[in-house]
């Protein structure tokens, strides 16, 4: 049994569909208190779940849950479901050992290195698209997977060989190198910590995206 926390209904349902016609059960939980309150009285083998269920954006609310999921259930696997994907550096020493994002969609624009100048060295970011970190037991860092996804952010275009659409498969309990895979570990972007006026920004678009959820 799986266990999906997140409070975005699309994506509890999108992820419930995907697990059942791969032969898995799952039960979905749109708080940290209704995750919690499943678990204390259901068997679970692995959770997968997001950071953020508010306007905050930081990345806290996750962390207590994961905290209280620890302390309730020590060696139950968590995998972590995150917008940003810098909230990995901070998961991977609460041993979560990988993250699974989408925030840049791959930089769109791959042509000539420009997602990763884009995205990387003007905005900041550590993970543009792909894999970072490290999957291997013996290195207790973890990893984190950043998707193309299907969508577009800003503008709707989409050129070179990276920014093309993208649905990620993982085979999980399969050892690294067991076969060959698109995107192979690559080392992180500099990056860089994000200002005030970024985190209100970021803030303001998740309130403004909350709203127009709620008309519909």
């Amino acid at each position: 049994m799986i266990l999906i926390v997140d409070d975005d209904s699309s994506v509890r349902a999108s992820l419930a569909l995907l697990l059942k016609q791969a032969g898995y059960r799952s039960h979905a939980a749109a708080s940290p208190a209704e995750a919690l309150a499943w678990l204390e009285s259901h068997a679970c083998d692995l959770v997968l779940q997001d950071m953020n269920f508010s306007r905050r954006t930081t990345g806290e609310e996750g962390l207590e849950l994961l905290g209280r999921i620890r302390a309730l259930r020590p060696d139950l696997p968590v995998l972590g479901l995150s917008h940003i994907a810098e909230e990995a550096d901070e998961l991977w020493t609460h041993g979560v050992p990988l993250v699974l994002s989408g925030h840049t969609h791959g930089g769109q624009v791959t042509l000539a290195g420009l997602h990763e100048l884009m995205i990387g060295h003007v905005v900041g970011h550590r993970y543009v698209h792909g894999l970072y970190g490290s999957r291997r037991r013996e290195d207790p860092q973890g990893s984190v997977y950043v998707g193309a996804g299907v969508g577009a952010a800003v503008v709707p275009l989409r050129l070179g060989e990276r920014g093309k659409r993208e649905v990620t498969f993982f085979e999980l309990g399969t050892s690294p190198g067991a076969f060959d895979e698109h995107h192979l570990e690559q080392p992180a972007l500099p990056g860089r910590a994000p200002t005030e006026k970024q985190k209100r920004a970021r803030a303001a678009a998740v309130e403004k995206k909350m709203r127009k959820a709620a008309k519909t």
